[in-house]
């Protein structure tokens, strides 16, 4: 997992660079980030192992009481997927 993500075409772009020096073929995730500075995080997963990926922030959506800020403004990562071993 990564975290201050800048886009997927960082990601896509390190996956590939990965690929190249011999190491697996990775697909990059990315979820946008909800700290309001464009920041994302991301993940990578290898497709022929890895299947029905998804992610979701969790307490995403959380509040303080008494302003309207998020909290956390970097909530961690679930994610959910099928691994054959």
């Amino acid at each position: 997992a990564f975290q201050e993500v800048e886009n997927r075409n960082v990601m896509n772009d390190l996956a590939s660079a990965i690929s190249f020096a011999g190491g697996p073929s990775y697909i990059p995730g990315v979820v946008e980030g909800t700290d309001g500075g464009g920041s994302d995080v991301a993940y990578f997963f290898n497709s022929s192992i890895v299947t029905n990926v998804s992610s979701a922030h969790l307490g995403a959506s959380e509040t303080f009481n008494y302003a309207a800020s998020l909290l956390p403004d970097r909530p961690p990562l679930l994610l959910s997927a099928d691994v054959m071993l």
